[in-house]
């Protein structure tokens, strides 16, 4: 597609393109004769919808260019080359009269959050910025990465149901061998088959909408990350001596592509199995005593854990609704965050608030106890299943370094902001095309207009007294600074050093 010769190029590529399309799509055909070797009808045409697609997307835009040279070519004089200009990006071109705009704090505000998202409930409310568009190599990657979710979805499905019906074949075979052996065990182990397909059923298409709202997700939070760049903000980084070294950083940064996929593979099984034990566990000790298909013995471990869960709740809820109600002054203060009012943090009753915390003291140890192993639950929890986001760290903070998959993404978002800012990108492609208009003693006009100003057209062409210019540009010095504070202490710094 990039040949300097079109035509001859899309020529090749539209017919090695049409015959890998007829060979996958011939073979997939072929390959529907024989229903017994699948699992589900049409498998191999499943199998192979992600090759078909891509190759007919191919064959269409090899199509496209080849009519588009042929029109081009039978036009007067069209087989003459058209000359190259450099041309500037429509949404780098968006975004920088939108950064010119002037804004209220309130406007300001409110853009942020059309352009974030916090939970899942926001998903339906995402809009996308017309003046953003993602780098190539970040949809590519997404774009690898559903393909290969999609066909090891398709392999844990078929792999899965497939040994679990060969289970139960190979039960229904032997069976009258073991109703001699171990008559009490037929119905348990098919009873076990069957709750074990359904609950695979379960984490199969539960696991599946997680990872495209990862997807999702991770799509925005690198929006916001490479919009909270451009904007100097690096707070959401770790500490400018936990990053490495740029040559490093640089390598870390082509590792990117394949470590994010290999993370969604991961956390995409990975969540498969959390899912499909919870499931488990949640039918043989919770759902199936309930319904009086298995022993009510089952439901003994929640009648042991039950009352202690309860009275630990009842208790911690009690110091809170005493530490509220008679432990504070009744003084109002609004928060740092919104406009609601709450009581602040100043002791009314001195006296009842250290006998709570005496008579409570040995309660607060066993509660700790089980706090404890809640928060080991969480951990492995949250773990696995935010296992495929590397966009926010598992560790935490000052460890985050340790975590070879955030510190890719970290590195791959510093060499996009530093190669793809858009500003920085219009800036050097005005200077080209200033060059070029030069470089082809273009008119004053065209220069102008392509340069987007015509004083800087006079200042070339030295009709502007050396005074006028050298007070022309510390204006717009002044002016750039007043519009960006957050150049202004970067500049008094490096004046100071100079002084």
């Amino acid at each position: 597609m990039s040949a300097s010769c079109r035509l001859p190029g899309a020529a090749i590529g539209l017919l090695y393109s049409v015959i890998w399309l007829l060979f996958y799509l011939s073979h997939a055909l072929e390959c529907l004769d024989n229903p017994n070797l699948w699992y589900f009808p049409g498998q191999p045409l499943v199998e192979q919808l992600p090759v078909l697609i891509c190759l007919l997307i191919l064959v269409l835009q090899y199509a496209r260019t080849c009519m588009g040279e042929l029109l081009h070519r039978c036009r007067p004089h069209g087989a003459s080359l058209p000359e190259q200009r450099i041309r500037l990006s429509g949404h780098h071109v968006t975004h920088i009269r939108d950064l010119l705009r002037r804004r209220t704090p309130a406007e300001e505000l409110q853009r942020r959050k059309h352009l974030e998202i916090g939970s899942f409930s926001a998903l339906p409310l995402y809009r996308p910025a017309g003046w953003f568009r993602y780098s190539a190599r970040i949809v590519a990657t997404f774009l690898v990465a559903t393909i290969c979710l999609y066909e090891f979805g398709i392999l844990s499905y078929v792999g899965v149901n497939s040994l679990i019906t060969g289970l139960q074949r190979l039960l229904a075979v032997y069976s009258n061998l073991l109703v001699l052996v171990a008559p009490s065990l037929v119905g348990p182990a098919l009873q076990f088959l069957t709750v074990s397909r359904g609950c695979y059923m379960i984490a199969f298409v539960t696991s599946s909408v997680l990872l495209v709202c990862y997807m999702l997700c991770a799509l925005v939070r690198y929006r916001t990350h490479r919009l909270r760049l451009q904007r100097g903000d690096t707070s959401f980084l770790p500490r400018p001596r936990d990053l490495p070294h740029p040559g490093n950083m640089l390598s870390e940064s082509m590792k990117y592509s394949g470590i994010q996929i290999a993370y969604f593979l991961w956390g995409y099984y990975m969540l498969q199995l959390m899912l499909f034990l919870v499931a488990m566990v949640t039918s043989y000790f919770l759902v199936l005593p309930l319904l009086g298909l298995v022993s009510s013995l089952y439901l003994q471990p929640l009648w042991t854990l039950l009352p202690t869960v309860v009275l630990s709740l009842l208790v911690n809820y009690v110091q809170i609704i005493v530490s509220r109600k008679a432990l504070l002054q009744d003084h109002r203060c609004r928060r740092r965050r919104g406009r609601e009012s709450a009581k602040a943090l100043a002791l009314n009753n001195r006296r009842v608030y250290h006998n709570f915390s005496y008579f409570l003291f040995f309660f607060n140890i066993l509660l700790g106890f089980y706090s404890c192993l809640l928060r080991i639950a969480k951990s492995i929890l949250l773990g696995l299943v935010f296992l495929a986001r590397i966009d926010r760290s598992g560790l935490m903070q000052g460890y985050q370094h340790w975590d070879y998959g955030y510190m890719s993404y970290v590195s791959f978002l510093h060499v996009e902001h530093a190669h793809c800012h858009p500003v920085l990108v219009t800036f050097c492609r005005l200077l080209l095309q200033g060059n070029a208009a030069r470089g082809r003693s273009c008119t004053p006009a065209e220069e102008g207009q392509l340069l987007a100003d015509d004083q800087l057209t006079e200042m070339e062409q030295g009709s502007v007294t050396p005074l006028a210019r050298w007070a022309r540009l510390r204006w717009w010095k002044v002016y750039t600074l007043l519009r960006n504070p957050q150049l202004q202490r970067p500049l008094a710094a490096g004046i100071g050093r100079t002084t």
